[in-house]
């Protein structure tokens, strides 16, 4: 997820489709796309069990009113934050 949040940081023509995600890692990491998916989920899964909007405020910043977050939403969320926090939105 960090090479996906990199990759969309900085090249922010358009945010690639969770497919191309999952190729991009698999030529860098050599995980097949299914594997890859499934942990993406799995470490997800903490996430959305403990999501509170009035305890970490930062989920609120990073994913808004979202209650259940997926992958590409992850991805697409956290990219958005940090080029607000660095401000290239501007």
């Amino acid at each position: 997820m960090q090479l996906s949040i990199y990759n969309n940081y900085y090249s922010l023509d358009e945010y690639p489709k969770l497919v191309k995600i999952y190729d991009t890692i698999y030529e860098n990491f050599g995980t097949k796309p299914k594997i890859t998916r499934n942990r993406m989920r799995t470490s997800l899964h903490r996430l959305n069990n403990s999501y509170n909007f009035n305890e970490h405020t930062i989920y609120t910043k990073i994913f808004g009113a979202r209650t259940h977050v997926t992958p590409k939403e992850f991805i697409d969320c956290c990219t958005d934050y940090f080029i607000r926090e660095k401000h290239r939105d501007s």
